[in-house]
């Protein structure tokens, strides 16, 4: 029985036999081979972030300051998840810039306040002048070079290194004499010592440490 779908005038009936009477026509089933997986054209970065271990390593050997030093291994105690757990940057989160840039000021406020590991990062061209304002010692205008190169130039070189575009150096050195520039003007009061851990917190957490 076959239900009828368009009627008699409509509808077809096909029959395939393997043997009829002396006549053979073998129907042989095509081989169904595996379809080719799809080609993945997903862009795919460059770069990826440095890990919470990685993050937190990077700053001791930067700046000096050990791990075990009380302040800074509370604070990464406490953030370490909140720090990033892998290193594609494409689950990089704006909690986990928040988290090393509080590392990052831990780190540096050990720095400037120790004076000896200050001397050893900075030089003493900042000793007699730590307590100093900001606005006496870095100056309100860019730039005020030979001042303001104590820090900026350290940090370059000990956060940045040469590895990178001159380009790269370049803007680094230009949004560092910014930010001394617009210190005095957040806080007439501020300190050499306050500019100098804003200045070092910015490069510490920045794309030039935590990317890798």
């Amino acid at each position: 029985m076959i239900a009828a779908d368009k009627g008699v005038d409509g509808d077809v009936l096909f029959l395939s036999f393997d043997r009829l009477g002396s006549s053979s026509h073998p129907f042989v089933e095509p081989s169904a081979g595996n379809p080719p997986p799809a080609a993945d054209n997903t862009p795919r970065p460059d770069w990826g972030v440095a890990t919470f271990e990685r993050v937190n390593r990077s700053m001791s050997a930067i700046t000096g300051v050990p791990i075990t030093n009380l302040t800074v291994s509370a604070l990464y105690n406490s953030e370490q998840q909140s720090l990033p757990p892998a290193p594609q940057i494409a689950a990089f989160l704006p909690a986990h810039q928040t988290a090393i840039m509080q590392l990052a000021t831990a780190y540096c406020g050990q720095l400037v306040d120790t004076q000896s590991l200050r001397d050893a990062f900075f030089g003493t061209g900042l000793d007699a002048s730590i307590t100093a304002t900001s606005a006496a010692f870095f100056g309100t205008t860019t730039p005020n070079t030979a001042d303001r190169n104590i820090v900026i130039n350290a940090l370059l070189a000990k956060a940045i290194g040469s590895n990178v575009d001159t380009s790269a150096a370049t803007a680094a050195r230009n949004e560092l004499n910014a930010l001394l520039t617009r210190v005095p003007s957040l806080s007439a009061t501020a300190t050499v010592s306050q500019a100098t851990k804003a200045a070092c917190s910015a490069v510490l957490a920045s794309a030039a440490v935590t990317l890798q």
